[in-house]
């Protein structure tokens, strides 16, 4: 198989992220730029030099929408596919949007046949009670830690670090990951979105870092990103400088480093 080039990765993910585009202004799905794409939209104009990946978010209802048709679309080509229903083929409790011509292996010990992709995050509404929404935070987070002793891999030099990390993952060995992945969704979905006076990414991210008022995911605009016009939550320095701070100021060199390890070919 060819391997595919970091640049080139990235033109292939900027093609997810038009055909999505696309699919959703012609259905009315809103989405937004997320994380470390929308800081790179706002800041950079384009994904962060030192990055290499794309994530969008929706609201839960308009998740719900684009999962479910978005594979049904009538285009020549269905290449880009988006995979979103946990189960023992797939070990997310968010969606990922593929280029079905790719094959991507990252370093994880359960790795699936799957494509280079842009991730898809729901936001779900939270509860009005802060010690509430603690709680929750906390509840996902001990699965969050599960699933990723599930993934660990063996270390290369660290002796130590495989031994832990090896009897940590024997504790865990009769739970399946699928089912660690439905448990963190069905804690995310335990409050209505439309019903909701908070919202936030429950799947995954920053915790309480993510509670915002629901208000900042209800208005969008355009901006541009990499030459595409894309969608944006109107409120997005609210929302990057909840999670980042002062998320205008470069970090330092140091710290300037992509944080995935995967390889992708052509298949």
């Amino acid at each position: 198989m060819k391997q595919i080039k970091l640049i080139e990765q990235k033109k292939i993910m900027l093609g997810i992220l038009a055909e999505v585009d696309e699919f959703c202004r012609e259905n009315d799905i809103k989405y937004s730029l997320a994380y470390g794409s929308l800081l790179g939209a706002i800041r950079h104009k384009g994904i962060i030099p030192w990055d290499d990946d794309i994530d969008i978010m929706m609201p839960r209802p308009y998740y719900n929408k684009f999962i479910t048709t978005f594979n049904n679309r009538k285009k020549k080509g269905k290449e880009i596919q988006v995979n979103a229903i946990p189960d023992d083929e797939y070990f997310f409790p968010f969606a990922k949007i593929t280029d079905e011509r790719t094959l991507l292996i990252e370093n994880v010990e359960t790795n699936i046949n799957r494509g280079i992709f842009i991730d898809l995050f729901p936001i779900d509404g939270l509860p009005d009670s802060l010690p509430k929404n603690k709680c929750l935070a906390q509840k996902i987070e001990k699965y969050r830690k599960k699933f990723y002793l599930k993934q660990v891999t063996h270390k290369e030099g660290l002796l130590l670090h495989n031994i832990y990390y090896r009897l940590l993952k024997w504790f865990l060995f009769n739970e399946k990951l699928s089912d660690i992945v439905k448990t963190i969704e069905n804690l995310s979905i335990n409050y209505d979105f439309d019903n909701s006076e908070y919202a936030g990414i429950c799947v995954w991210g920053y915790g309480i870092k993510e509670r915002f008022h629901k208000y900042i995911f209800t208005s969008y605009i355009d901006i541009p990103f990499e030459g595409l016009i894309v969608m944006s939550i109107k409120e997005y320095d609210v929302f990057l400088s909840g999670i980042y701070g002062d998320y205008m100021t470069l970090p330092p060199e140091e710290k300037r480093c992509a944080i995935h390890s995967f390889n992708a070919f052509w298949r």
